[in-house]
């Protein structure tokens, strides 16, 4: 059977199951950003949260769906389909490239490459990345930082240039993923070189230049975007404050990159179970390593992992204040996709007839299992709250009547506070998960007055009242809030007021 006929069957056959999986994304779901952009339009948004913040290309697409006025619900799904078309063809791509630098062509060694592939590009962090309408862009950042790759370990004719081209692209889709590059970069040239450190490091120093290069264009264009539109960008907010941001994240390693990311992984995996995954896949590369006096197994495999917590540690400065968002740590996520890719392409641990082979198999299908069973049930939890978001603001609306018709008023205003570490209270006491899928868009600053509007009909302006500046105004409404809906909405001078958790 052709390579093109083998790909084509294989694409179905991802794009199917990928489809089960993430049905409650094709099937229309709400973000908290899409209240957002339901609320102040496509233009805006895609000035103020795409242009603004590096994103060229969703840019505009934002314009063009503007151009075109199309449905909320089209634009959604639309991104979404593409998001997992572009994810699949990255899943076929990644495992190309291992079939092609591993040489192993038995039937079972390329269902094992696919297998790694699919938990490596659909891992558990990547689910937040999809959840967006971002998703069609975040699924071409994925794709591009891989065939960069590609081109740096063929090290074609212009080799260099053509992966500075991708990755510059791929960054300018989405600059969250860029650590993807240096994690997939790495593990392939030691597919690739063995133990010729100067071809190993040779390559890694073209991952880093090209990364600065990318990271730096994308930078110059957010300055051009944020100066021309008269606006500011948010999600590298990290930047003008590096070596502050780099003590503030150092003092707090263990809780803010460790525990956060490693341990409750973003709230996006259950606790300790990826670090349980790691461990056993080391204990088992440690004892073939033995096995087969073959040195620097179990070593190379700590080096991918603190890699990876370099990269993670370095995300967090950058952008301190979503640092403990799955998106931007993909190469968390990734990283037990990438120890199997090294032992897959490095060893013959998945081919010799020994206990270990078969224990590594079956770890490899327990682990991907165990993450698309983890996906259905958080975009399971994520539909709930969408549901519960909308009984919410239909009790709002029932409260906010209520007093209009006993008051013979119109209530046309809301107004809300956020105070700090308050985060907890963003989330409805029905959902057991607590992740960014989980949030309640009421309860977020920059989706409640979109959830609201949406669910009620009503036309209330964004208006964000800081707590301690207006300190009579927000005594009063504490006083009064118990009493109120919720606990937390209440109705003062004919004006709505709210606290915002996040």
């Amino acid at each position: 059977m052709k390579q093109r006929t083998k790909n084509l069957i294989l694409f179905f056959i991802l794009f199917v199951i990928t489809g089960v999986v993430f049905w409650n994304y094709v099937s229309m779901h709400y973000a908290t950003d899409t209240y957002n952009i339901m609320n102040i339009g496509y233009e805006k948004y895609a000035i103020n949260n795409s242009l603004s913040d590096g994103r060229i290309f969703m840019f505009l697409i934002g314009m063009f769906a503007n151009t075109i006025n199309i449905p909320i619900n089209v634009y959604v799904i639309t991104l979404t389909v593409i998001g997992l078309i572009i994810s699949c063809i990255a899943v076929i791509v990644l495992k190309n490239m291992i079939m092609k630098f591993c040489k192993k062509e038995t039937k079972l060694q390329e269902v094992i490459a696919i297998l790694i592939s699919y938990c490596t590009v659909f891992n558990f962090m990547y689910v937040e990345n999809l959840y967006f309408v971002e998703a069609a862009v975040m699924g071409f950042s994925v794709l591009f930082y891989i065939l960069a790759v590609k081109q740096i370990v063929d090290k074609k004719k212009l080799y260099a240039l053509k992966a500075g081209l991708l990755a510059i692209i791929a960054t300018f889709c989405y600059q969250g993923t860029i650590g993807l590059f240096a994690l997939y970069g790495v593990v392939f040239s030691i597919a690739k070189n063995g133990k010729n450190i100067k071809e190993i490091l040779k390559d890694f120093g073209v991952i880093i230049l090209i990364t600065i290069i990318s990271f730096v264009a994308n930078l110059i264009q957010i300055d051009i975007a944020t100066y021309l539109a008269g606006t500011t960008q948010k999600r590298l907010n990290g930047i003008q404050n590096l070596l502050e941001n780099f003590i503030y994240v150092l003092s707090r390693f263990g809780t803010m990159v460790f525990n956060t990311m490693f341990i409750s992984n973003c709230g996006l995996f259950p606790n300790y179970l990826m670090m349980i995954f790691v461990l056993i896949i080391t204990l088992m590369a440690g004892i073939y390593e033995v096995q087969t006096k073959e040195n620097g197994i179990v070593f190379n495999i700590i080096f991918l992992f603190a890699l990876t917590v370099l990269i993670t540690f370095a995300m967090c400065i950058v952008s301190i204040a979503s640092y403990d968002t799955g998106r931007i740590h993909v190469p968390v996520g990734v990283l037990i996709g990438v120890i199997f890719i090294y032992l897959f392409c490095k060893t013959s641990i998945f081919e010799e007839e020994t206990i270990i082979k078969y224990l590594i198999i079956t770890t490899l299908i327990a682990y991907n299992l165990i993450t698309i069973v983890n996906t259905i049930s958080l975009l399971y939890q994520h539909k709930q709250v969408n549901e519960l978001e909308r009984k919410q603001c239909e009790g709002l609306e029932d409260y906010i009547e209520t007093y209009e018709r006993e008051n013979n008023v119109k209530i046309t205003e809301a107004r809300y506070f956020k105070l700090s570490n308050m985060k907890k209270y963003g989330y409805f006491e029905e959902i057991k998960n607590e992740s960014v899928l989980t949030y309640d868009g009421v309860a977020c600053t920059w989706s409640a007055i979109g959830t609201i509007n949406f669910y009620t009909g009503r036309d209330f302006a964004d208006n964000y009242l800081e707590a301690y500046p207006n300190k009579e105004l927000f005594y009063a409404y504490a006083a009064k809030r118990k009493l109120g809906y919720e606990g937390n909405f209440v109705i003062m001078d004919d004006i709505l007021y709210f606290l915002a958790y996040i």
